[in-house]
């Protein structure tokens, strides 16, 4: 493992310990949380990308750059290793419990 990806794994797993699901996962609950902190981190990327692209387009090219942010974010949450509806699950939960 190269050091980027072992500080980036380091930071994932801070990630997990702030969102306090470190008390109560098991490997495979802890692996799609590693994969979710991953998708976020490239989602909000995309975010920053195509929010400036959008208020500078016209109403026509409006819609496809929307349909394009929509393909980049599924794309980035299945390379993450996660199905659309685990990222879904895992996003209601956070927002659902105060306490994470």
């Amino acid at each position: 493992m190269t050091a980027m990806a072992e500080a980036g794994q380091h930071k994932t797993k801070q990630h997990i310990k702030v969102l306090g699901f470190h008390n109560h996962t098991n490997s495979k609950t802890e692996e799609q949380l590693l994969s979710y902190v991953v998708a976020q981190d490239e989602l909000s990327k995309i975010r920053y990308l195509y929010s400036d692209k959008i208020l500078k387009a016209s109403d026509e090219r409006d819609a496809e750059l929307l349909v394009e942010a929509k393909r980049a974010m599924a794309d980035a949450i299945q390379k993450a290793g996660l199905y659309r509806e685990e990222y879904a699950n895992i996003s209601l939960a956070i927002d659902a419990d105060s306490e994470l």
